[in-house]
């Protein structure tokens, strides 16, 4: 028996048959034969060798040569495995999308979510306002509380560009900025005030008057009005809340905390506790109960209290201090009550939990 030989190799027998026009002899059957059986053992021989590249088929179809197979089929890659074990990908939160093959990056950018974005920018806010504290406090606030707020500014500028910071950690480090910077704003302003009550004093004494400190406003407004109140709270818990948001934008007609103006910002604060107030200062200063005017701030005003007037409003957060919405370029910080030029004028003390 003489297995039939698939396509080349049979154009190759035809060809031999050219060449020897005599018939083949019974001799020449039988070698071929005997080759032909051999075939599928010395294929087998090189499968147990290791050898990947040769196959036979054993139902009379085909047999394929190591050397065409590696030609037509054979997939190779000139890929170290180290290198290949260097492909990889990474996501980082910055907005950004990389991945590598063989050291080639391609970069894909993606934009930041709106809450890291409105961190982010709450907490550069602050930071500058409680940088520019610090270097207006020299010699003013104690060591002590300048060298706390000087570490948090560091770690607040090591947040707020920590691709791996969540909004909620951001917030977080942005409430500790703020209270101590308005810790130091407040051993300032007490020391501005001290420094005012003495040349004040010695003011007095050389006139020979025995008057204390005179307001000089003259549209402060001692009347009180009912406000509705459908929860409950109390003023330090509105200064409390005012001094978690410090650092939001400032923005003319805005009452929420993606952007206010300074009755915005009251209002919304004291919408937190259930109390309805109008959107305007002028209004506000007239909302409650009468406190005081502005010689009454060191001795009557309590935190929470609203600070207002027909031009300006803000929330008493303690030390002579106020938490206020500005302007667009300041936003929401704390200043010293009597130095904000709108309360040069005078105003009202306000408060609404008695």
């Amino acid at each position: 028996m003489i297995f039939p030989i698939h396509s080349s190799a049979a154009n190759a027998s035809r060809h031999a048959q050219k060449r020897h026009a005599a018939p083949q002899s019974q001799s020449h059957r039988a070698a071929a034969v005997k080759i032909t059986k051999s075939v599928p053992a010395i294929i087998l021989a090189l499968l147990l060798a290791g050898s990947s590249t040769a196959v036979a088929s054993n139902g009379g179809s085909s047999v394929l040569g190591a050397g065409a197979l590696g030609q037509s089929s054979a997939v190779s890659r000139s890929d170290s495995r180290d290198s290949l074990l260097q492909e990889g990908s990474q996501l980082s939160v910055d907005g950004t999308f990389t991945t590598s093959v063989n050291e080639d990056n391609v970069i894909i950018e993606a934009p930041l979510s709106q809450s890291v974005q409105d961190a982010r920018k709450t907490l550069q806010a602050t930071i500058d306002s409680a940088s520019s504290t610090l270097s207006s406090s020299e010699g003013k606030a104690s060591d002590s509380s300048r060298s706390t707020l000087s570490g948090l500014i560091d770690q607040a500028n090591s947040t707020v560009t920590d691709d791996n910071a969540s909004t909620d950690s951001i917030y977080a480090v942005n409430s500790s900025l703020a209270e101590a910077a308005n810790k130091v704003t407040s051993e300032v302003a007490s020391a501005n005030a001290a420094a005012a009550e003495r040349a004040a004093t010695s003011s007095r004494s050389a006139a020979g008057s025995s008057s204390a400190g005179t307001s000089t406003g003259t549209s402060t407004d001692t009347s009180s009005s009912t406000v509705t109140v459908s929860g409950s709270g109390s003023g330090q818990a509105v200064a409390n809340l005012a001094i978690q948001y410090l650092g939001r934008p400032y923005v003319a007609g805005g009452n929420t905390p993606s952007g206010w103006d300074c009755s915005g910002y009251v209002q919304w604060l004291y919408a937190q506790f259930g109390v309805t107030l109008a959107h305007s200062s002028g209004a506000q200063a007239q909302a409650g109960t009468y406190i005081g005017n502005q010689s009454d701030l060191y001795t009557k005003a309590q935190p929470g209290d609203i600070i207002a007037n027909s031009g300006h409003a803000a929330i008493y957060v303690g030390s002579g201090n106020c938490a206020q919405a500005l302007n667009p370029s300041l936003g929401t910080r704390i200043y010293p009550c009597n130095v904000v030029s709108t309360f040069m004028s005078g105003y009202s003390i306000r408060r609404i939990f008695n």
